[in-house]
């Protein structure tokens, strides 16, 4: 019988030393993911001119040998040619079109511009960026904090948990597991967001040469749309920030799962905004490709 019960006790220690095994584990795993995602966030998300338009960027559009202006004043000079001798038959064949002079100015303005585009981008998301930083300002004015996910981050972990020790087998350690498996998923879709704005920019000397035709305008609109869709989502990120401030979360089961809503807000952003006002989404794979489509469609 002895033997039973300690044999019963030593399965015990076993099970409650695996238990303390992975607790530690994913304390320690959830601690670095924690240390290390949240400043990289407030990294990607609030975005600056200095954070897009980076040296590498100005090389592709300023490079001595081959550039991204070079190639779009090609395509001006092909675009020009096409529509003077589109005119000039026009004069012999009493069609109606744009007049000569009209077209020259226009042209001339909009060559200006296109090489100027990078410019007039950085500027956009420099005035963003003015707009971001003064949501933020307001938010250290009103609730005495700065507004950022690492400040967030470190509100909701006093609202998950009030225990020293980390348990996964909670309901404390499922939403902890919760929120940090959702700001991953928020920081890639930020990335995406990222990386969506530098193509937008990229392609931003074309868009302007579509104002050249008249069936290309609708193209730059396009992009025009999804560009400030892009840079409008951390404003909005900013204002959804204040949640933690405004909701006045407390130590309870409700206030736990309002964490939860507030990271799943925070990751659809972008999708509300898309569905506002147009624009790319970066919370599935398929989105992109759709509003494309769609937007085709539409012409």
């Amino acid at each position: 019988m002895e033997e039973e019960i300690q044999e019963g006790n030593s399965q015990v220690q076993i099970f409650d030393l695996i238990l303390d095994t992975i607790n530690n584990m994913f304390n320690n795993l959830f601690s670095s993911i924690d240390n290390n995602l949240y400043n990289l966030l407030d990294d990607i998300v609030f975005l600056d001119c200095e954070t897009v338009i980076t040296d590498t960027m100005q090389s592709i559009f300023f490079s001595d040998k081959f550039n991204l202006l070079i190639l779009a004043n090609i395509l001006v000079g092909c675009i020009v040619t096409y529509r003077v001798i589109k005119i000039v038959i026009s004069m012999y064949t009493s069609q109606e079109t744009e007049l000569p002079y009209l077209f020259i100015l226009k042209s001339v303005v909009l060559i200006i511009v296109m090489n100027n585009c990078l410019f007039i981008c950085g500027q956009i998301v420099e005035i963003n960026s003015y707009i971001t930083m003064y949501l933020i300002e307001l938010g250290d004015y009103l609730f005495k904090q700065p507004v950022s996910f690492l400040t967030f981050a470190n509100e909701i972990n006093t609202y998950i948990s009030s225990k020293n020790t980390f348990d996964l087998f909670s309901l404390d350690g499922v939403i902890k597991s919760m929120v940090t498996l959702g700001s991953i998923s928020l920081l890639i879709s930020y990335i995406i967001r990222y990386i969506l704005i530098k193509i937008l920019i990229l392609c931003s000397p074309f868009m302007f040469l579509c104002l050249l035709q008249d069936n290309l305008k609708p193209y730059f609109s396009n992009w025009l749309k999804y560009l400030l869709s892009l840079l409008l989502t951390q404003n909005i990120v900013c204002i959804v920030l204040y949640l933690p401030y405004i909701l006045d979360f407390s130590n309870d089961t409700y206030s736990k799962f309002l964490v939860i809503c507030t990271i799943i807000i925070l990751y659809k952003l972008n999708g509300y905004i898309k569905e506002f006002m147009g624009g790319f989404s970066t919370n599935s794979s398929g989105s992109i490709s759709s509003s494309i489509l769609r937007s085709m469609q539409r012409k």
